[in-house]
């Protein structure tokens, strides 16, 4: 069956016993709460679930709802119909590739579906097809799409951003930072037993992608970040596990920036903090 022979419709809760919800019920509130940049007051919507898909409407059920303030479900005489989840309920880095004229760009965004990815990345390489393929082209088409699960990102800072434009400024030859691939293996201390194998404690070659000057200057960069969120020095003799693995340039055409991200970006609490802001 596909979707257009599904049928569903909404009826006020009484109306629908017999029949089985075809959309969860959800118990909806505000919350108000101070932004601490802005002092404005922001409301976020909240959502409780009340009765999931599939569930057959009976007279305590419809009582129920009424009672909540729900005037009105969604039904069907058809249950056991799955539901694609359209989005991950939390930002994902995305790799978009797309094949122009005679080139092949890649654009990496963070998004919250898939969908969201490519229209964003759509979105961007139509009015920066030069950037993103290395051409001007009048069209393109996406080939492949891919969820960078396994990927840390540690990308540019404000300082950072503000220091290349100054010296680019200046010079317009001046070095920026630019992506490298770096793969790292380290154990965790505090899961650290000494004259075990330690299996659950070793982290190995966990990726991460840096904006670095260079080489050295991305192994340092994540370094710095380890070692910071967590501690690699084991054993009563305090015996440093972090190594550096390998350390590559990372070749991305495009990494669109937090600004660019939040265009699209439905949930207000998922958006980005922007470079500038960061």
């Amino acid at each position: 069956m596909l979707r257009k022979d599904y049928i569903k419709k909404k009826v006020a809760p009484k109306e629908g016993i017999g029949m089985f919800l075809a959309e969860r019920v959800l118990k909806t509130w505000h919350e108000d709460f101070v932004d601490q940049d802005t002092q404005e007051i922001v409301s976020i919507e909240r959502n409780e679930v009340l009765y999931d898909r599939d569930k057959k409407v009976d007279s305590k059920m419809a009582k129920d709802i009424e009672e909540y303030g729900i005037t009105e479900i969604c039904v069907t005489n058809t249950p056991g119909r799955a539901e694609e989840l359209r989005t991950f309920c939390r930002l994902g880095h995305v790799k978009v590739t797309m094949k122009g004229i005679t080139k092949t760009g890649v654009v990496i965004c963070r998004a919250e579906s898939i969908r969201q990815a490519m229209d964003l990345a759509a979105d961007y390489t139509e009015g920066a097809t030069e950037e993103v393929f290395g051409e001007h082209c009048s069209n393109f088409h996406i080939t492949d799409v891919e969820i960078l699960n396994d990927i840390t990102f540690i990308g540019r800072t404000a300082a950072d951003i503000k220091a290349e434009q100054e010296a680019l400024a200046k010079d317009k030859d001046a070095p920026v930072k630019m992506p490298f691939k770096v793969l790292a293996t380290y154990a965790r201390a505090e899961e650290w037993i000494e004259n075990t194998s330690n299996k659950n404690a070793w982290v190995k070659k966990r990726k991460f992608v840096a904006w670095a000057h260079d080489i050295k200057d991305a192994r340092n960069i994540v370094t710095a970040w380890i070692k910071k969120d967590v501690e690699t020095e084991v054993g009563d003799n305090k015996r440093e596990t972090l190594v550096i693995v390998a350390a590559t340039p990372f070749t991305v055409h495009t990494y669109l920036p937090a600004s660019v991200c939040n265009e699209y970006i439905e949930h207000p609490e998922l958006r980005l903090s922007t470079e500038a802001e960061e």
